[in-house]
């Protein structure tokens, strides 16, 4: 049996993003909301959860969705679901955010299996990512240069507490 949640599914599955190298932790970037003018860092695909901030161009960004409940276990009554979430990744040309997407959405439909990620002393396990599907979205503004692409996805994820 899993545990209660300290984390949204947004914040667990950018740390997957994280582990599994499509993107860096937003950590340098973090200092610039709001943007103070100063000179930015040069990591690339810095990956948010919950927020999308102007600066830099080529980002990810993690949204918690609605989660698709499955079935209860009658004997425990622990609730079955898969996690809702959106990854969307914005980028300068319409060519580098299709393809960071494309890369995203093969790795989680193919190759992601029992990835184990630990936040705040609290152990999370991505069985899978059953579906992740690739939608073009366009400009993100009508005079804007930057293309969005997002992913709508369903991810199986556990809860368990570190053992010490």
């Amino acid at each position: 049996m899993s545990t209660k949640f300290l984390h949204g599914a947004d914040d667990i599955i950018a740390k997957v993003l994280e582990v599994r190298l499509h993107g860096t932790n937003p950590a340098p970037w973090e200092a610039y909301f709001p943007n103070t003018g100063s000179t930015l860092p040069t990591t690339t695909w810095p990956i948010f959860s919950g927020g999308e901030p102007g600066n830099p161009d080529n980002v990810i960004t993690v949204y918690e969705t609605t989660p698709q409940s499955n079935a209860k276990i009658m004997v425990t009554g622990e609730d079955q679901q898969h996690y809702g979430f959106t990854i969307r990744v914005r980028g300068r040309t319409k060519a580098e955010a299709r393809q960071k997407a494309e890369d995203i959405r093969h790795d989680a439909n193919e190759k992601i299996r029992d990835i184990v990620v630990t936040l705040d002393g609290q152990q999370y396990l991505v069985p899978c990512i059953p579906r992740a599907t690739l939608v073009p979205v366009g400009r993100e503004t009508p005079t804007s240069q930057r293309w969005l692409v997002n992913l709508n996805c369903l991810a199986a994820i556990i809860a368990y507490p570190i053992q010490g």
